[in-house]
C-alpha cells in the first residue's frame, strides 16, 4: 500500500511539473499574467485601495456562421472571435466590490490595434481594460461601505466573505484546430432549410450552424491558470404557421455538438426535422381545450427536463448558490438547507466533472470551470427529497463558502455566471414505461375523470404538445393548453417515477447544460386551463406559392 501511495505521489509531482512548464512555454498566457501582474502593482488612485485580485479571461477562436431559407443561403461567414473579459476586486476576500450593483465585467471583441503580434495586442487590450475596471471598482467598493454603515445588517451576513480564497489549479490542455469546411456547411444548412420548409403549411423558417472553435486562457493574481480547448457547434432551426383559425404558432429545433465527427448526417437530420415539422402541423389542426382540467398529468420526453431546468436550475429559486446582494434578493431555496423540497424518492446528483455516462457524451462536462475550480465528479444537491448542496461558485453564500466548480461561460457572450453542468435525477421505487399511462388512467378515473392528460416533449424541440388521453388509451392532441400551477412544489407530490434514463442537453441561461432524467413523472395535481390570452391572425386568403426543390 505505501508502494502505491508513493507512485501516486511521484505521478501526481511529474504531472504538476509537465503543466507548470506548459504554462510557462504558452506565449498568450505569458502575456496576460505579465500585463495582468504589471497592473496590479500599479493600479492606484489617491485613497482609493489597491485591487487585491485580479483575473482576465481571453477566448481566441474562429467562429463561423451559415443560415439558410428555403433553399437559398442568407449568410456565410468565418471570422475570428478574440474576446477579452477582465473581473478586478478591490479590497480583500473578506470585504470587497462584490456581491454589490455593480459587476466588473469588461468585453472587447477585437483587438483595437493593426497589425501586430497577437502577445503585444493582447496587452494593448488588458491594459485598455483594467484601467477604467479598477475605477469603476474602487468607486463602487466605496460605495458600498457607505451602504453597509447605513443599512442593519444582521451579524450572520456581516461574518460572509465577499470572495472564496480556493486552492490555485492549474489547468493546460491543447488541441489541434481543425480547419471549418465552410462549404460543408454550406451546403448542409442548404438542404436542411429546405427540409424545413418542404411542407407548404410553413410559412416562414430557417436554418443556422454557428460553429466556434478554439481556446480559453485564464489567469488570476491568486494562482488560478488554464488552457481550456472550446469547441460548440450550435445547429438551429426556426418555423412558423398557423392554425385554421389563424394561431400563429412557433417553433424552434436545436442540436448541439463539441466535435464535427459526432454531427449528424444531412439526410438523417432532415428525416428528423420533417418528423418535427409533422407535429408542429398536427397541434395547428388540433381542437382547442374545451374544458379545464385538475387532476393528475403525465409528464414525458423532455417535458420532464424542461420542468426541472425551470423549477430547479433558474437563478432565482433553484439550486444555484445566489448570494444576497446589498441591493438584490436571495435565493429563498438555500433557507431550506436540509429540509425537504421534493419528493422522498427523489435525488438530484451534480456531475459535471464526469465526461461520459453509460457511454454516451455528457456536453455539460467540464475539466475547470470558468474560475479555474475542478468540479467534482459526483456531488449529491438533493437527497432523498432533502436539499444537502447547491451549485457554487467563488462568491460565498451563507451556507455554501465554498466553490464547487459551477462558474460556466454563457455561450452567446461569453460572460462567466454561474450554472449547471450535468444534473442526473434518479428515484426509487419507481414503475415501467410501458405502465405509466395505465397508472395515469387509472389515478384520473380515481378522480372522476374518464380522461387524462399528457404533456410531451421531443429530443431537440424547444416546445411540448398537450395529449388528452382516454380510458381506451386513444390519444388525442390538443391546443392552448395551459398548465398554471407547475412549479418547484410540485415536485413533492408526484404519484409515480418512471424507471428508465434518458439524456437531454438543453440551452440553460446561455450554456448546455446535459440533464439525465426518468422517462416520465406523473404529478399528483395539476390544473389544464384554456389560454384565452392570444391574438388569432386572419388566415391567408391565398396559398402559398413557394416551392422548394432539393
Amino acid at each position: 500500500m505505501k508502494k502505491q501511495v508513493y507512485f501516486a505521489i511521484i505521478l501526481s509531482l511529474l504531472s504538476f511539473t509537465t503543466i507548470q512548464g506548459q504554462i510557462q512555454d504558452d506565449p498568450i498566457l505569458k502575456a496576460i499574467k505579465s500585463e495582468v501582474d504589471r497592473n496590479k502593482a500599479g493600479l492606484h488612485a489617491g485613497n482609493l485601495d489597491y485591487p487585491f485580485w485580479i483575473s482576465y479571461r481571453f477566448l481566441n477562436a474562429t467562429q463561423t456562421t451559415v443560415s439558410a431559407s428555403a433553399g437559398a443561403l442568407q449568410i456565410e461567414e468565418k471570422r475570428e472571435k478574440n474576446i477579452g473579459i477582465a473581473d478586478l476586486l478591490v479590497g480583500n476576500d473578506v470585504s470587497n466590490n462584490n456581491n454589490d450593483t455593480y459587476q466588473s465585467y469588461n468585453r472587447q471583441n477585437e483587438y483595437p490595434i493593426g497589425e501586430t503580434d497577437i502577445e503585444s495586442a493582447l496587452k494593448y487590450v488588458i491594459w485598455s481594460q483594467l484601467d477604467p475596471d479598477y475605477k469603476k471598482s474602487a468607486e463602487s467598493f466605496e460605495s458600498k461601505k457607505v451602504k453597509i454603515a447605513q443599512q442593519n445588517i444582521p451579524e450572520e451576513e456581516k461574518k460572509i466573505h465577499d470572495w472564496d480564497q480556493s486552492t490555485p489549479v492549474q489547468y493546460y490542455c491543447k488541441k489541434e484546430i481543425k480547419s471549418t469546411d465552410q462549404n460543408f456547411w454550406s451546403e448542409y444548412c442548404r438542404k436542411a432549410s429546405i427540409a424545413l420548409s418542404e411542407n407548404e403549411s410553413i410559412i416562414s423558417s430557417e436554418f443556422r450552424a454557428t460553429i466556434t472553435e478554439g481556446d480559453y486562457y485564464y489567469y488570476s493574481t491568486d494562482g488560478f491558470m488554464y488552457r481550456l480547448p472550446t469547441c460548440f457547434i450550435d445547429l438551429s432551426g426556426s418555423v412558423e404557421c398557423r392554425s385554421d383559425d389563424g394561431q400563429v404558432m412557433n417553433e424552434k429545433y436545436s442540436f448541439y455538438f463539441d466535435d464535427i465527427n459526432d454531427v449528424t448526417p444531412i439526410d438523417t437530420l432532415c428525416t428528423e426535422i420533417i418528423k418535427y415539422n409533422e407535429l408542429l402541423l398536427e397541434e395547428s389542426k388540433a381542437p382547442m381545450i374545451s374544458d379545464s382540467y385538475s387532476g393528475p398529468v403525465l409528464y414525458e420526453g423532455t417535458a420532464v427536463s424542461s420542468a426541472i431546468s425551470r423549477n430547479f436550475l433558474n437563478a432565482n429559486n433553484g439550486l444555484l448558490a445566489k448570494r444576497k446582494g446589498l441591493s438584490k434578493s436571495e435565493n429563498r431555496m438555500e433557507q431550506m438547507m436540509d429540509k425537504k423540497v421534493a419528493d422522498r424518492r427523489l435525488d438530484f446528483i451534480s456531475m459535471t466533472g464526469t465526461p461520459r455516462w453509460h457511454g454516451q457524451k455528457l456536453l455539460g462536462y467540464t475539466p475547470i470551470d470558468a474560475q479555474g475550480v475542478r468540479p467534482d465528479s459526483s456531488l449529491t444537491l438533493i437527497n432523498h427529497g432533502v436539499l444537502k448542496n447547491m451549485l457554487s461558485d467563488r462568491t460565498p453564500t451563507k451556507t455554501n463558502p465554498k466553490s464547487n466548480g459551477h462558474s460556466r461561460i454563457n455561450m452567446s457572450f461569453y460572460f462567466e455566471s454561474l450554472g449547471a453542468g450535468n444534473i442526473r435525477l434518479t428515484a426509487s421505487q419507481t414503475i415501467p414505461e410501458k405502465v405509466m399511462k395505465d397508472s395515469l388512467l387509472a389515478a384520473a378515473k380515481e378522480e372522476g375523470y374518464d380522461f387524462a392528460y399528457i404533456y410531451k416533449g421531443y429530443p431537440h424541440m424547444d416546445g411540448c404538445f398537450l395529449y388528452k388521453v382516454y380510458q381506451d388509451g386513444r390519444e388525442e392532441m390538443v391546443r392552448n393548453g395551459s398548465i398554471s400551477d407547475m412549479n418547484q412544489k410540485q415536485f413533492k407530490y408526484i404519484l409515480h417515477i418512471g424507471t428508465e434514463e434518458v439524456i437531454h442537453n438543453i440551452n440553460n441561461m446561455g450554456f448546455i447544460t446535459t440533464l439525465i432524467v426518468p422517462c416520465g413523472i406523473i404529478f399528483k395535481e395539476l390544473e389544464i386551463v384554456r389560454n384565452n390570452n392570444m391574438t388569432l391572425e386572419k388566415p391567408f386568403i391565398v396559398p402559398r406559392p413557394l416551392k422548394t426543390k432539393k
